[in-house]
């Protein structure tokens, strides 16, 4: 039997989209020192010119917003 997972990168603005902020909230997020910073808030992947987030990330994030409120 298989564990495999299938891992989804999902590029900037469909992450934008899913989580309903702005780029710049966005980048805030994951910067510490920026004022928009939220400890383990999800770092994008680059591979080449090209970045984005893993899906299940951003779903776990989500996940634990859901569960503090």
């Amino acid at each position: 039997m298989s564990t495999e997972r299938k891992l989804t990168v999902l590029r900037r603005s469909v992450v934008q989209q899913k989580l309903g902020i702005c780029r710049a909230t966005l980048y805030g997020r994951y910067k510490p020192g920026h004022k928009q910073y939220q400890e383990g808030f999800p770092k994008p992947v680059k591979d080449g010119g090209v970045s984005g987030f893993f899906e299940n990330e951003i779903d776990e994030y989500l996940m634990r917003l859901a569960a503090r409120r």
